[in-house]
């Protein structure tokens, strides 16, 4: 079983609540700061979390793969998203 059908399997035992957001939705939260790219969100959440700021990898170089520490940050936007999107639930 793969590690991502292991967690919802757990999710669904445990009954807890889950959502779900696309590409879209994440760079759509980050729009309003200008950032399209996982690099740009990146630096975002840094500017707004500057406890992340020291775990902010530098510009990738087209020749290299992407630095392993934007799990951090990809990690860090789903949650702004989520925080993002409910508070836009609680105002309609």
């Amino acid at each position: 079983m793969s590690r991502l059908r292991s967690v919802v399997a757990l999710v669904r035992r445990k009954s807890l609540r889950t959502e779900r957001y696309s590409q879209r939705d994440v760079r759509a939260c980050f729009s309003k700061y200008g950032a399209k790219t996982k690099e740009e969100i990146a630096a975002v959440i840094a500017r707004e979390l500057r406890e992340l700021a020291p775990k902010l990898p530098g510009k990738r170089k087209p020749w290299k793969s992407e630095d392993e520490r934007l799990w951090i940050f990809d990690a860090a936007s789903l949650a702004l998203t989520f925080f993002f999107c409910e508070s836009r639930r609680e105002e309609e």
